[in-house]
Order: structure tokens, then C-alpha cells, then sequence
């Protein structure tokens, strides 16, 4: 994923990769999508090998020089065939470690379960109140981009209501 982030990125401007870590950062991307924002290195000089980008120019900031990069057309083309892949993958993962963990919450004591299960949905409750700060910023921007918190929002809902089933059956 981290590969399609990075063209996206470059669709948009030409950008050095810290430019393209602070905006991955700055949009807390790592906790909604499948990205791990430590491997963008690795895949822009993979990126870059491959001829999916360029270094459009150097910049030099004191000992160092960075390069600014920009998309190619064998990248747009990538882009592309990764956003329709994207476009076909199931819009909520059932990939948990949360439910990976579950048959094995009798091996602690019930209070300690039960106090883990409540700080999980005082977390998801916080992330709602951020997501929904977000979207008051960027769901402006797009109604598609506006349905996608609406969508985000409603899971995090659907997590609290299984966290508390859980802890009645606790």
C-alpha cells in the first residue's frame, strides 16, 4: 500500500520523501490504512529502480542532498492499476489481532479483561471524536472523501457495540 500512497502523493506535486512522511503522518494514515509508514524509504528507492519515479531535482540542505521526486508514466500507470486494485478489496478488513486474542481472554482475570475491553472502546471513543474533527476539516473537500469518514466513524460505532457485548458476556 505504501507504494500506491507514494504515487499518490507525487500525482499531486513533485515532493522529497520527508515532504511525503510528514503528510503521511500529518493525516495519522498508518491508523486507517494497511501502511507502515517506516518501509517509505524502501519503496521510493524501489520506486525509483523500477522507473515508476524520477528525481526531478537535488536539493541540497547543508551536508545533504535530497532528492525531489516526481511520478513517471510507467508510475501513473501503476497508480492506476493499484487504485482499481485497491477499489476491489473488501472496505473493512476482517484481519484482527483483537479477534485473534479473544478465546484467550479467560487466561487473565475477569476485572483485568474487563478493564482492558473498557479502555479498547475509550480509545475507539477518542479516535471517533478525532475522526470526526477530521472530517469537519477534510470532509469538505469531496462528498466521496466525506462518505469515507461517515463510513470510518460508523465502524468504530460497530467495534463499541461488539466491545460491549463482550463485556456483558464478562
Amino acid at each position: 500500500m505504501i507504494r500506491f500512497v507514494v504515487l499518490s502523493f507525487l500525482r499531486m506535486k513533485d515532493m522529497h520523501g520527508y515532504e511525503i512522511q510528514s503528510m503521511i503522518q500529518m493525516s495519522h494514515m498508518e491508523q486507517w490504512a494497511n501502511l507502515l509508514s517506516g518501509s517509505l524509504y524502501h519503496a521510493l528507492n524501489n520506486l525509483e529502480k523500477e522507473g515508476k519515479i524520477e528525481a526531478a531535482k537535488e536539493e541540497r540542505t547543508g551536508a545533504r542532498v535530497r532528492k525531489i521526486y516526481r511520478i513517471t508514466a510507467e508510475g501513473e500507470q501503476e497508480f492506476i492499476a493499484e487504485m482499481k486494485k485497491a477499489l476491489m478489496s473488501p472496505p473493512g478488513s476482517t484481519k484482527s489481532d483483537f479477534a485473534l486474542a479473544l478465546p484467550w481472554i479467560t487466561s487473565i482475570p475477569k476485572e483485568e479483561a474487563k478493564q482492558l475491553i473498557l479502555e479498547n472502546i475509550q480509545a475507539i471513543q477518542q479516535n471517533i471524536k478525532n475522526w470526526e474533527v477530521g472530517m469537519e476539516i477534510k470532509g469538505t473537500q469531496s462528498p466521496l472523501i466525506q462518505c469515507s469518514f461517515e463510513h470510518g466513524i460508523e465502524k468504530m460505532k460497530l467495534d463499541i457495540d461488539y466491545l460491549n457485548k463482550i463485556m456483558a458476556m464478562l
